[in-house]
């Protein structure tokens, strides 16, 4: 069974992150979450997400590997 390995970045903060990471892996499927706060409530609302096909299949999923690029986690309720 192949198995697959890809990178999600979280917008404006994991692109830091892409260029090392494809010095490593040449071939990694990239993906986005772009997560916000709620300005009333405080809490994180997902905006956007780009998922690769490796992570929407589900038979693919079973053998994939994610690294999450996002280069900060702020305060007690980070973005995940």
């Amino acid at each position: 069974m192949k198995k697959h390995i890809l990178s999600h970045r979280a917008v404006y903060s994991g692109g830091a992150f892409e260029r090392g990471l494809r010095r490593v892996l040449r071939d990694v499927a990239l993906g986005s979450l772009l997560i916000q706060s709620d300005p009333k409530s405080g809490e994180p609302l997902l905006l956007h997400t780009m998922v690769p096909d490796a992570v929407r299949d589900r038979n693919k999923a079973v053998n994939t590997w994610v690294f999450l690029l996002d280069a900060q986690v702020r305060g007690p309720k980070p973005n995940l």
